[in-house]
């Protein structure tokens, strides 16, 4: 992630369009449950695609993002960018009480998820929103296209997602 080998720029630029259409359909299903448009903080932010839809849907932004390329463009675009991994350490520095975490095809790549969902209940204020994406290790397209064992540390299906999110509350 540091050295742009891994989840790259190109590849998040490339698919920036088709991207901001998902991310709208996803924050738009939240707003069913969820109307309040706060603070939001997208783990894992890269080039910013969601941040962008987020803010023009009045949400006040800012990311996370380890890769400093991805980090730097994001910045470009006004948004206020925290540049590091998902860590304890780096959570301690973020401001917390955010309305929504986002982390979209994220919970995969860190290595510990049961430590990440953690730390993102922390940062979210009370009735808050854990906005989470990731591959359906059940699925088709997922055994085709998401088997990454350098990329993908670990892979959910439905029921373990869930029965991991209930044991954090």
């Amino acid at each position: 992630y540091l050295e742009d080998s891994s989840s790259t720029v190109s590849y998040y630029q490339a698919t920036a369009r088709a991207d901001s259409l998902t991310f709208r359909r996803r924050l738009n299903l939240m707003a069913k449950f969820h109307s309040y448009r706060g603070r939001l903080l997208d783990v894992g932010c890269s080039v910013g695609t969601l941040l962008s839809v987020a803010r023009e849907m009045d949400w006040e932004v800012e990311g996370l993002e380890p890769n400093p390329k991805a980090a730097n463009l994001a910045r470009r675009q006004g948004f206020t960018i925290h540049e590091g991994f998902f860590t304890e350490e780096q959570v301690r520095k973020l401001p917390g009480g955010y309305q929504c975490v986002v982390m979209s095809d994220v919970i995969e790549h860190v290595s510990d998820p049961r430590e990440a969902l953690r730390l993102a209940g922390e940062l979210l204020e009370p009735g808050g929103f854990l906005l989470l994406s990731t591959p359906n290790l059940e699925s088709f397209w997922c055994k085709k296209f998401q088997l990454k064992p350098m990329e993908h540390l670990f892979l959910f299906s439905p029921k373990s997602l869930r029965r991991l999110l209930e044991s954090l509350g």
